[in-house]
């Protein structure tokens, strides 16, 4: 006669993660959000792992979106090309001029964010 386990095993708190359940983690949250990148407070907010993790483990958040096949979420000094091409990207998406409410949508590489730093 089999009975119910007595133990539930869990992640303990502090123990170590591989680098593949951290990006499966972040595409996890991103997907879930249903956008292209994922804030650091964001994931705070709803991933399963520390945020700090990804920084130590990848050497900085956005590398470790890279990794995962994600947007960069914060990027300073945006070049006038990759805006373009951007944008071009979206205008042969929609076949007209994007909307402004479009700009952080899939397929742009870009959050509204970022267009407003650059």
């Amino acid at each position: 006669m089999m009975t119910e386990p007595q133990f539930k095993l869990s992640r303990v708190k502090g123990a170590p993660v591989s680098d593949d359940e951290l990006l499966t983690d972040l595409k996890r949250v991103a997907n879930s959000l249903g956008l292209k990148t994922v804030q650091q407070k964001k994931y705070g907010e709803v991933g399963t792992y520390d945020y700090k993790t990804v920084i130590r483990r990848f050497g900085s958040w956005n590398k470790g979106l890279i990794a995962a096949g994600l947007s960069i979420s914060n990027e300073i000094n945006i070049s006038d090309e990759k805006l373009f091409e951007n944008l071009l990207i979206l205008w042969q998406h929609y076949g007209r001029q994007p909307r402004r409410s479009e700009l952080a949508k899939v397929p742009s590489r870009m959050t509204l964010n970022l267009l407003s730093n650059a």
